[in-house]
This record gives structure tokens, sequence and C-alpha cells, in this order.
């Protein structure tokens, strides 16, 4: 009777939906974190009155001449002219204010009554180059203060022209992670004493789900295949029939239905995306740290780049921690290793802070590409009664379902 009434309870502190309860329509994670939600699933928005804006940079780096175009720190605000609670948004790996995931939660925010801010991914050129206080992002909590940074700042460009009633946080992927960090900080800055936080599909280990995204594309690669190349035959095939490629929601869902994609090229077309993303960060580290691994050379604007932008495309995560991330952290932490590193990035290095904050709760698939067993039972045990848990999406491939965005309006109204 004891054990039954211990699971009983155990089954009562999370929010589980069951799959045949569940009508997001795609079952195999691959497939779901490419494709995403079926523009009919979708949580239908309209596009809100978004300001962009780009303020001094916040970083110490001064840009050489060929990064010419960043002019400095981005990021986009829709806002009422009422009073209304602000919501941060903190993009996933490799995504500015701007992409679809972000644009999509600025839309549905801002029409359900909040202000929305939306803040860039600490893995893109803008925020290493204006934003990272080393250039080199990839440590959680050092991510998370940079972050934080750019959004005092973001919050007093716009504080004299709206009124706020309370502040909420929201972050997926990457962002998630950062996010739990972030309100960890508030607690001791206050700036804005978050009334409540999300998380969505937010890695646990970081390390180990950037390594298993990693392994993704060697170990389903040919020798002779270079990584651009990789994109290109399921667009081929794209291209001959439409006669154009046009990016949008209905995109890959069209390419699929024109040459299947395989599971093994479903794991190609994610290890290449997330190689692309990295390969920006590693060259503008590269050239702002003076590091020469991949610049050897001070480039002016007449240089092609090209050469060096195909041979940031060889370096894989563990390569970048290992040459780049830990001598950085070994600066200031020189007696710690590559595990306490590892630790110290994690969700784990919060365990006793998101066990006791009934302020943040956290948002799953259970078929997530990134999460592994440890991760969930992890998850379970830390965030009792402040789970939901969807039973298929891969990762962020539901965001944008209606269930799923319903709820994450819900949770904050």
């Amino acid at each position: 009777m004891k054990h039954i009434l211990t699971v009983v309870l155990t089954l009562l502190s999370f929010s589980f939906i069951q799959a045949s309860e569940y009508g997001y329509p795609i079952k195999k994670p691959l497939f779901a974190t490419i494709i995403g939600t079926p523009p009919k699933l979708t949580y239908k928005v309209k596009d809100a009155p978004v300001k962009v804006y780009c303020v001094e940079s916040l970083s110490k780096f001064k840009l050489p001449e060929i990064m010419w175009d960043v002019k400095g720190a981005r990021f986009s605000a829709a806002t009422h002219d009422k009073k209304a609670p602000l919501i941060f948004i903190v993009a996933g790996t490799g995504a500015n204010y701007d992409n679809s995931t972000m644009k999509f939660l600025q839309n549905a925010f801002y029409q359900n009554g909040f202000h929305v801010i939306c803040i860039n991914s600490p893995i893109t050129r803008n925020f290493t180059a204006t934003c990272s206080t080393s250039a080199i992002p990839g440590i959680t909590p050092y991510d998370a203060k940079d972050l934080y940074r750019l959004m005092k700042r973001a919050y007093k460009e716009v504080k004299g022209d709206i009124a706020v009633s309370d502040f909420y946080l929201l972050g997926y992927s990457l962002g998630g992670l950062e996010s739990a960090f972030i309100s960890k900080l508030d607690e001791t800055e206050k700036a804005f004493n978050f009334k409540k936080v999300l998380l969505i599909n937010t890695p646990v280990n970081i390390y180990q789900s950037i390594r298993l995204l990693d392994s993704y594309l060697p170990l389903n690669v040919k020798p002779n295949e270079d990584i651009l190349s990789i994109m290109m035959d399921k667009l081929a095939i794209y291209f001959a029939k439409r006669g154009e490629v046009g990016f949008g929601p209905n995109f890959l869902l069209e390419v699929n239905k024109l040459s299947p994609v395989t599971p093994s090229e479903a794991k190609r077309l994610i290890g290449a995306t997330f190689q692309l993303f990295l390969a920006e960060t590693v060259f503008v580290s590269d050239i702002l740290n003076d590091k020469k691994l991949i610049v050897k050379k001070k480039l002016t604007i007449s240089d092609p780049l090209l050469p060096y932008f195909k041979d940031s495309l060889l370096w894989d995560f563990e390569h970048y921690v290992n040459y780049f991330v830990l001598p950085y952290w070994k600066l200031n932490n020189p007696n710690k290793t590559k595990a306490d590193l590892i630790y110290a990035a994690s969700l784990r290095a919060l365990k006793e802070y998101l066990k006791n904050s009934d302020k943040i709760a956290i948002v799953h698939n259970i078929d997530d590409i990134i999460l592994s067993p440890e991760d969930l039972k992890f998850l379970k045990e830390t965030f009792k009664g402040r789970a939901k848990f969807y039973p298929r999406g891969g990762h962020c491939g539901n965001i944008e379902y209606k269930t799923n965005a319903e709820y994450m309006i819900n949770y904050f109204k």
C-alpha cells in the first residue's frame, strides 16, 4: 500500500499528456525537430508592431573593419500603449531575435496583452561581437550575466515609453537553460524581480546535448562530402520542381513531400545546421580574441571570407570547448577541470535553487532528441508540480502547436 501511494503521489507531481490525447501529428522526433508544426495546426497569430533596436556595443572589443555591418547590440520590442506585463524571450542556439520561432512567440504574447522583448542567443555573430564579455560564449553562468546586462539595457531603451505591471522570462532550448541562470542572478541583482519564468525544451547537460548534435554529422557523412553540400541535395529537387526556394512554414514539409528525408538524412540536416551556427561563433571568437587558430592575419574589407568560414566549419563543439572555452574558464578557475566546467554550465548546478523556486516551471517533450533518461529523471525530481511533459514533439518541434502555445500563454496569465 505504501508503495502504491508513493507511485500515485509521484504521478500527481507532474503533468503528463497521454499520447492518445495529444494531437501533435509527427511521431518521429527527428522529423518533428526539423519540420516543426504543420501550418494548419499552429496557434494563429497576427504580426505585432515590432521595433528593432541597435544600441551601442556592450563588449570591450573594437570590431575589425571586416565586421563593418555589426553596428551594435540588437534586439526587438513589441509594446502596448497601456500598462501590461513585460516578458523577455531568450532565443535558442544560433537564433537571433527575428528568427521564425522568436517572431511567433513575440506575436503570440503581444496579441495576448504582453509587452515583449526578444533577445539573441549568445551563439550568434551579433551577440558574440557586441554583448559577450569574452567573445567566447559557452559558459552558461557567464553568458547569463551578459544576457542580463543586455536585458537591462533593452529595458532602459523602452522604459520611458511603456508602463509595466510585472516582469516575466521565457527561454527555449539553450535560451531556456540560460533563463534558469538569469533567474538565479536576478534574485541577487533584482533588476526585474521576475514573477514567473518558463523553460521550454531546456537541455540539462548542454555539453552532452551538443556533443550528440556533433555526432549527427560525422556519423552520417561520407568522407568526400562537404558540409555545405549535404544540405543541397534535397533543395535541388525542390528547386527543380518549384523554380524557387521560398523559406517559410511550409518549406520543409514541401521538401519532404517531394523527396522524403530519411532518418540518416534528418540527422545530417540537424547536425549540419548546428555546425553552421557554431562556425559563425568560432570565426568571430577567433578574430576578436586574436587566437590565430583560423584567421592568421589581419583581414581587410577586401579579403574573401569564404575560405575562413569553411575552415570554421571543420570545428565541432568538442574542439571549440577545448581550444576556446576551457582555456578561458581556467583563467578564473585555475584548479578546476573540464568536468567542473561541464557541471557548472549545466542545469544540475542549479538543482537546489530550481527545486525550491515556485516561480520557475518547465515544459518538455518525452521524445526530445537532446534529453537522456537521466535528464528526464532529473527534471521530474527537480520540478515537482511545475513540469509539463508532452509525449512527442522532438526538440522544439511543437512550440507553435496550438495546445502548447495556449499552455505557455495561460501559464503567464
